[in-house]
């Protein structure tokens, strides 16, 4: 949920931010369940949230994408 509402909500987003989003969150999702003592049922808006921020922090490494390519995505075609 969270690699999909980063590439739906952000102009910014590209692979290598919904990639290394996508492993950080992976490993933050295992340190909260093995040391903290929240209900399982936590774990995946947490997940999500820490997707979407360190993904969308990370897209500013790589290069934008084009506009052709937003708006081909955006448009439909």
């Amino acid at each position: 949920v969270g690699m999909f509402l980063l590439g739906m909500l952000s102009r910014r987003a590209n692979s290598l931010g919904v990639i290394v989003g996508a492993i950080v969150e992976m490993i933050a999702t295992c340190i909260v369940a093995k040391f903290t003592n929240i209900s399982w049922l936590y774990y995946a808006p947490f997940g999500c949230i820490v997707t979407m921020a360190v993904g969308y922090c990370a897209s500013f490494i790589g290069p934008a994408p084009g506009y052709n390519k937003i708006r081909c995505s955006v448009v439909g075609g």
